[in-house]
């Protein structure tokens, strides 16, 4: 109200606020000091304490429409402050600031940070900047991080986008491409078929019959971001190959999104078609759409909805009282049972699964992946059954665990509710700590919401290569 009244103490009132626990204070702090020109007020923005990211996002997009030099170059001090939440806030908003000072900046600070978390900062603040000096900083930069997998990936982010036409940049790939982590193998891949650049097509080509199924899963879904057309007998050859029916699925979705074929997984039939139409085909400009009704021929059987295309799975049940509520004829939680053993009748032979139930509490049916045989089926089925509701929802206690299971590649979450126990209940909290544990596991986790409409879920399965249904 004082800032709208045109009260000359608004922007002191405003300050004062930065001391505030309530989001919806901070963020209206952030926007009357956003539009003020007074560097030590727009400083101030930069050492906020903890603030959620929603808050943080706001300050950071307001302070990188700043132009005045006094500001900016309080902006650049920051990047040497003891805190370092305000060097990685600092170094986001540097990056979008097209000073040539920034960029001096930045490459100084990148010579000396040891923050992992900064560093990466920095390295996508360069990347930002769009010039040859900064594609130079960010390699220097890049050989030092090489044990850093957040860092690498920043960096290697950053010189693709910038672009394969320096060589400098093409041979650090390949050094990277030449490592015996798959780590670095899977996160070169990954930022190159980002960058959209033809000239990683080759390098995907290159990578196809990797050791690492990881690996090989960035690259099939490197190659349908791509859409080459001598991409595509490639990955037929592939599509015959490859034994790990998550990264099968992945070929085939790709070669829909390459050529619009709904062959799914039929190799015949796609060498036919090949056969036929190969020396006329050109890729389509649009990227194919699926309908609805379309089913991939991977998958063996579906949970609520959704393709099962693994044979390394753990499903994640929520457990709590809520799941008493009722499902047609039965509770809610007995519906979940029912469709968990319904895949687990159909799964293919040789399938390793889990299933991990959620309350207040965490209870795995097994230590790790168990090979579903007609005996671990019938027991599993009998543990469930047992089962009845109780307690509350530690939903990111469960997820862990279950990404941290050696092995698993895929997770199906199901909840009919917003978490309220566990080590992190807020949103982006959750969000925050599932992407740094899956940054390098590549599991892909599809979310059940069940009787209710979550955001949560949703933005989970998004960022980690899952489908969201509610159910």
């Amino acid at each position: 109200h004082a800032f709208r009244l045109g009260l000359a103490d608004a922007p002191e009132l405003a300050l004062a606020a930065l001391s505030s626990k309530d989001q919806r204070v901070l963020m209206e702090a952030a926007r009357i000091l956003g539009v003020t020109d007074d560097a030590a007020a727009l400083t101030a923005l930069l050492a906020l304490s903890g603030p959620p990211s929603a808050v943080d996002q706001r300050v950071v997009t307001l302070l990188r429409a700043v132009r005045r030099e006094e500001p900016v170059t309080a902006f650049v001090g920051a990047l040497a402050d003891r805190r370092p939440e305000v060097r990685a806030r600092a170094a986001a908003v540097l990056g979008g600031i097209p000073f040539p000072a920034c960029v001096e900046a930045l490459t100084a600070r990148a010579k000396v940070e040891k923050e992992s978390a900064v560093l990466t900062a920095i390295l996508r603040a360069l990347g930002e900047q769009e010039s040859a000096e900064a594609a130079a900083a960010i390699l220097e930069a890049a050989e030092a991080a090489r044990k850093d997998p957040e860092a690498l990936a920043a960096a290697l982010d950053a010189l693709a986008k910038l672009g394969f036409d320096d060589p400098k940049v093409m041979r650090f790939f390949l050094r990277v491409l030449k490592s015996r982590d798959p780590v670095d193998r899977m996160l070169a891949l990954e930022a190159a078929a980002a960058s959209g650049h033809l000239a990683a097509a080759k390098l995907l080509l290159d990578a196809v019959q990797d050791k690492d199924w990881r690996v090989r899963l960035v690259v099939a879904e490197g190659l349908g971001k791509v859409r080459v057309k001598h991409a595509v007998p490639v990955l037929i050859d592939r599509l015959e190959d490859e034994e790990m029916p998550r990264v099968r699925a992945a070929v085939e979705e790709s070669l829909f999104r390459v050529t619009g074929q709904g062959f799914y997984d039929i190799v015949d039939l796609w060498r036919k078609w090949w056969a036929e139409s190969g020396e006329a085909f050109e890729v389509p400009e649009e990227v194919p759409q699926r309908t609805k009704s379309g089913h991939r021929g991977a998958s063996v059987a579906s949970f609520y909805g959704v393709p099962v295309n693994s044979d390394r799975i753990i499903f994640v049940i929520d457990q709590s009282g809520s799941m008493s509520g009722a499902a047609g004829n039965m509770t809610k939680l007995e519906r979940a049972v029912d469709e968990t053993l319904k895949v687990v009748r159909k799964l293919r032979k040789g399938t390793r699964a889990n299933v991990i139930l959620f309350e207040t509490s965490i209870h795995p049916w097994q230590k790790g992946l168990v090979k579903m045989t007609p005996g671990s089926k019938s027991m599993l089925g009998n543990h469930l059954k047992s089962k009845r509701p109780m307690g509350g929802t530690n939903l990111y206690d469960g997820l862990e665990l279950a990404l941290l299971t050696k092995g698993v590649d895929t997770i199906y979450l199901l909840s009919d509710g917003a978490p309220g126990s566990g080590k992190f209940v807020q949103h982006e909290d959750i969000l925050r700590e599932v992407g740094r544990i899956n940054r390098t596991r590549r599991v892909a986790i599809h979310c059940v919401a069940v009787g209710f409409d979550s955001k949560l879920m949703k933005d989970i399965a998004a960022q980690n290569g899952g489908q969201y249904v509610r159910r």
